[in-house]
């Protein structure tokens, strides 16, 4: 019996030494309240963007919103303002490309220089990758290529290529969040800020939030920690900038106008005119839209959900309707809640399907 009992001391202490070892390291960072740091991580643009931190870039398709953030690469390179935002410590960035021929991306920094009549491209690093196979695994390993501190900002353009040559899906929430915390970990360990674009959704934007404009799941717009949307305005070639942002205080939308190459400042216009559907047929709304509004582990109620579409109450409860009919959202008895039912996400969600 004794030693039975003296084994299993033994056993016991190995099993709690081998137990230490594997002791997660985020669990060193608890701390008490007057442990934590009073400072922030450094402004890249003041009232928009620091280090360590994402910002999403959106807008439709063929809208110049590469170029935006091509200029925005450019002035922060050169310490100059864009935009209604003045103050940007200059820095090196990184613009790393997946679509854009070598040539055209020069092309297109050259103009840029061009229409400011000051600075230079020698703080702008490109990796041109188009062509070459680089996956969601080569991106979350930025982070133990590139040295720390070397670049104040990197720009990944665009996503959909990273996920598309995943074989992921932009409607898939775990997807999306799997890619933001992989872009959280890259902005982290290379102690710089993190750039993407997302296009919106076809279709028109005007009865939407703007952060509910991205195309795939709702996480697109929640998930960083700043979110920059372009949505068209009637006026040709203008758009309203709406900044969600996670850190900064708010800011009212403001317009813009595309002069190639880049965009301009329009105070004397109304941003809130936006473009609308012209009269015609009318949209056949789709469940598949109303499904996107709710993520894969969601209950949300009735009015919450009505107000995410942004659509007239009969729409809405024709739309809700074939949505339940087809088997795709049910509702909760016990509080009256909407879900995704599961087969709906093992269909369209967990196998990566883009419905």
């Amino acid at each position: 019996m004794t030693e039975d009992w003296a084994k299993y001391r033994e056993e016991f202490r190995q099993s709690e030494s081998a137990q230490a070892e594997q002791r997660p390291s985020w669990l060193d960072l608890c701390a008490k309240v007057a442990q934590l740091p009073r400072e922030s991580t450094r402004a890249i643009v003041r009232n928009l963007w620091r280090e360590e931190e994402v910002l999403l870039l959106g807008g439709h398709s063929k809208s110049w919103k590469s170029w935006a953030l091509m200029d925005l690469m450019f002035c922060i390179a050169n310490g100059l303002g864009w935009l209604i935002w003045s103050e940007v410590v200059p820095g090196p960035v990184l613009h790393i490309d997946l679509e854009l021929f070598a040539s055209e991306i020069r092309n297109r920094y050259e103009m840029i220089l061009d229409s400011y009549q000051s600075g230079s491209l020698d703080h702008i690093d490109v990796l041109s990758l188009r062509g070459l196979k680089f996956t969601l695994d080569d991106f979350s390993k930025l982070g133990d290529y590139l040295p720390p501190g070397k670049y104040s900002a990197i720009l990944f353009d665009p996503t959909y290529r990273l996920l598309a040559g995943s074989g992921l899906s932009e409607s898939d929430s775990g997807v999306i969040i799997d890619l933001m915390n992989r872009a959280l970990q890259n902005a982290r360990q290379l102690k710089a800020g993190f750039g993407l674009l997302q296009h919106f959704s076809k279709g028109s934007q005007t009865d939407k939030r703007a952060i509910d404009a991205f195309s795939g799941t709702g996480v697109w717009g929640r998930a960083p920690d700043a979110c920059l949307t372009f949505r068209e305005m009637e006026d040709e070639r203008c758009y309203n900038v709406t900044a969600d942002l996670r850190h900064w205080r708010p800011l009212e939308p403001f317009a813009v106008h595309f002069d190639s190459p880049r965009f301009f400042l329009e105070p004397d216009k109304d941003p809130d005119n936006l473009k609308i559907r012209r009269a015609g047929r009318p949209k056949i709304y789709s469940v598949e839209e109303l499904c996107n509004l709710i993520e894969s582990d969601e209950y949300v109620s009735y009015a919450s959900l009505k107000r995410r579409s942004g659509k007239p109450d009969t729409s809405f409860k024709r739309w809700l309707g074939l949505a339940k009919a087809k088997g795709f959202i049910s509702i909760n008895p016990t509080d009256g809640s909407y879900f995704l039912t599961s087969p709906y996400v093992t269909k369209y969600r967990n196998n990566g399907q883009n419905h």
